[in-house]
């Protein structure tokens, strides 16, 4: 999705040209760039990233805390949510590798599993093994292997096994990825006031 411009371009490699998508879409959302996304079967997941206001000035540009879905076949955005805050503020200028069913987000001290299909999301905290990581440059996944750029003045490639992530020694936190507490507030409400005619 192109920044100021809320639709969707693919390249067709039988023309060799790149094409807008048409939705059919009532609900459609805001343009953004940098965000992290995912396409599985015929659904493309995106999460985040940032905006601007061209009625504002070009050059300033905002966080989004969103999350949504486009299905191919049936030409339909469809909003998840907001993004869970446990998951820090996440960028990336580049599509990101998959590995299983989720997609891998690295930084300094963990590899971040975000399963859009499922709703969920794996942080493995492996304290120093990505501090010289630089994200000026994509990783990759081969196999079972990372592949990242190591260092800022010489680069050096270098690699992770991730089946390291099921030893007992990785510490793992797990949460669903859209936050569902906006959501909860007004069926507590409800409660509260089905609880407070009982009692009173």
């Amino acid at each position: 999705m192109w920044t100021h411009k809320e639709y969707i371009t693919f390249y067709d490699p039988t023309v060799k040209q790149w094409d807008i998508n048409y939705h059919n879409s009532d609900y459609v959302p805001t343009a953004r760039w940098k965000a992290v996304g995912d396409y599985t079967g015929n659904m493309l997941y995106v999460l985040g990233g940032r905006t601007g206001d061209s009625n504002i000035e070009l050059n300033v540009d905002f966080d989004l805390d969103d999350v949504f879905s486009y299905d191919f076949n049936s030409a339909l955005y469809k909003s998840l949510g907001k993004v869970n805050p446990l998951l820090e503020k996440t960028y990336s200028n580049f599509a990101l590798p998959k590995y299983k069913s989720s997609i891998v987000l690295v930084t300094p001290e963990k590899i971040t599993m975000i399963d859009f299909a499922n709703n969920e999301v794996i942080e493995n905290i492996v304290l120093g093994e990505f501090l010289n990581h630089n994200s000026r440059y994509p990783h990759y996944i081969v196999g079972n292997n990372l592949y990242f750029i190591n260092g800022f003045d010489e680069l050096s490639i270098k690699s992770y096994d991730l089946k390291r992530l099921n030893g007992d020694e990785i510490q793992k936190n797990i949460y669903s990825l859209t936050d569902n507490t906006t959501e909860s507030n007004p069926l507590k409400v409800v409660l509260i006031g089905f609880v407070s005619l009982v009692f009173f």
